[in-house]
């Protein structure tokens, strides 16, 4: 069973903005309102609160990445979907010269493995 994240996000002001709320909805991610933003802390916090959790710092020349990619498997005879696991990914986007600067960050939510970009990349055998 893949672990579970959800994101936080804490204000110079020490206001906070959660994923979960107390009723157990989710809230959505504005990005628009954090564009907005001189700076803040972004973290991905595992349910089970053992797994890591990973913060980032967020200013105003950087823009969030945030996203998560489900794989399920459908049984053909049911139809019926089944979760195998969740990867997420955080991190920041940024432009400087005109050239688009990625740092990006994967989690794999069935073995809690941490990768970067060059992970990936060396793990799928690309230079």
């Amino acid at each position: 069973m893949s672990e579970q994240y959800y994101w936080e996000i804490q204000f110079p002001n020490g206001t906070k903005e959660n994923q979960l709320n107390s009723d157990g909805t989710e809230n959505r991610l504005d990005f628009q309102k954090l564009e907005s933003q001189e700076k803040f802390i972004f973290s991905l916090v595992a349910a089970n609160q053992v797994s890591p959790t990973i913060q980032l710092m967020i200013d105003n020349k950087k823009r969030l990445i945030c996203f998560r990619r489900r794989v399920k498997s459908m049984n053909l005879s049911t139809g019926e979907h089944r979760l195998l696991k969740t990867i997420y990914a955080v991190g920041w986007q940024k432009t400087i010269s005109g050239e688009n600067i990625k740092n990006i960050i994967w989690i794999d939510g069935e073995t809690n493995q941490i990768y970067s970009c060059d992970d990936l990349a060396i793990k799928n055998g690309v230079n």
